[in-house]
């Protein structure tokens, strides 16, 4: 019987270590994040990207500004990492987004009236290079970009 409790204590013991490395090496995308054009696969007339992000806690705040030959276009978005629902604004537009941590990897999606763009966001093991697989949706069709941006 004391072996058996030993080995229950070895497997509990292993178990908790693997997960706290594992919660050690998932990489944080906090900070500033720029746009590496000549890596990336962006819609046409999109110049540069920068983006912003700070998690505290269970929320997310992401500043985002995106270089156009119409200009400069900013937004900041508020999101809870439960998947929740939250409002927040592109341009005009009111858009309900959500933020859910999946594996190494963290999906931010809106959804507007008329167009949906999902983002499936990770981050190199050395934490320097973050890719942002993006799927728009919209009365004009659906396309899929793939942007590559370096921590600043």
């Amino acid at each position: 019987m004391k072996r058996v409790a030993g080995m229950f204590a070895l497997v509990l013991a292993l178990v908790a270590t693997t997960a706290s490395v594992k919660a050690q090496s998932k990489t944080s995308i906090n900070g500033t994040w720029k746009m590496n054009v000549s890596k990336s696969q962006a819609e046409e007339g999109i110049q540069g990207i920068t983006v912003k992000f700070e998690q505290t806690g269970a929320t997310l705040r992401e500043d985002l500004s995106m270089l156009t030959p119409d200009g400069e276009r900013k937004a900041t978005l508020n999101y809870t990492m439960d998947g929740k629902e939250s409002m927040n604004r592109w341009g005009s537009r009111e858009v309900k987004s959500t933020a859910k941590s999946e594996g190494d990897s963290l999906t931010l999606e809106w959804k507007g009236e008329d167009h949906s763009l999902l983002r499936k966001i990770t981050v190199s093991q050395d934490g320097k290079v973050m890719t942002m697989v993006v799927r728009q949706v919209s009365p004009g069709g659906q396309r899929e970009d793939t942007i590559v941006l370096d921590k600043q």
